[in-house]
């Protein structure tokens, strides 16, 4: 059972065993340790993480299992996100839907909390297409909902989003019209 909160390393061991029945024992520590210290056990960023890796995510020239022996933690760096996270949450980017992308981009670069008058200033959406976008990133953990607005669940995908996956010239048109200037 897992319970809600940061996962606990057995409950990352259980999914990346799951995830990656072709790892043996040893490569299964290795990277349930790698994915509970580059994602602080938040499930997001562990689900992200082990379903890019079962998906092929390139982590490097290195073959077999990752991470290698020896280099667990090697390419992690205190005080920046872990290449492997930002390459997961590209990933979980990329395959959402072009509606879902286009909300997501613009919940990344609202405010902390996007209502839905931000949101429907900020996509170019018919209500009915930016409702089933908004469904989309709620089922699958990229946003929550409340009566003040919609949120990102984890912060780091926000980070990720408003500056890898949109352009300079994007950032500040989708910008402009949720201030309303556009």
């Amino acid at each position: 059972l897992i319970q809600p909160g940061p996962l606990t390393t057995t409950e990352v061991m259980e999914l990346c065993r799951w995830a990656l029945p072709t790892y043996s024992a040893v490569e299964l520590d290795r990277v349930s340790r790698r994915v509970r210290a580059d994602s602080a056990g938040l499930p997001f960023l562990v689900v992200e993480l082990v379903h890019a890796i079962a998906s092929g995510l390139d982590l490097g020239a290195h073959r077999g299992a990752w991470p290698a022996p020896f280099r667990t933690l090697e390419h992690s760096l205190p005080g920046d996100l872990p290449d492997t996270v930002v390459s997961a949450i590209r990933v979980g980017f990329r395959k959402l839907g072009k509606p879902a992308q286009q909300a997501l981009i613009v919940a990344a670069l609202g405010p902390e909390r996007a209502t839905l008058a931000d949101l429907r200033r900020g996509v170019d959406l018919d209500a009915t297409e930016l409702d089933q976008a908004l469904d989309e990133l709620e089922w699958q953990r990229w946003l929550e909902s409340d009566a003040r607005g919609y949120s990102f669940i984890a912060g780091i995908a926000r980070r990720v989003i408003a500056r890898d996956m949109v352009t300079p010239g994007q950032q500040r048109r989708v910008r402009e019209r949720i201030a309303g200037g556009a």
